[in-house]
């Protein structure tokens, strides 16, 4: 998902590069769509960890002491449907 993000982010500040000739003289150069493309990424890839981490933490509780206390079940299994 990082690597999507980042490809899709760069490709947005080519196009934008590649617009940069058809600027008037004295215009600012700003990568407004570039900027707002990166920030979406990077919530793409919060929420998409966010929803994760529970489960990781379930794992890794059952693997070392083969039993999950009630509270981390139940927040793993709220967070579950989260995952896509």
């Amino acid at each position: 998902i990082i690597v999507a993000m980042a490809l899709l982010v760069h490709s947005v500040w080519k196009q934008e590069s590649r617009m940069d000739r058809y600027r008037r003289e004295g215009m600012p150069l700003n990568r407004i769509m570039t900027t707002k493309t990166a920030r979406q990424g990077i919530y793409y890839i919060l929420g998409f960890g966010l929803a994760w981490i529970p489960w990781y933490i379930y794992a890794i509780v059952e693997f070392n002491e083969g039993k999950v206390p009630l509270w981390l079940g139940i927040i793993h299994y709220i967070a579950m449907p989260l995952q896509g």
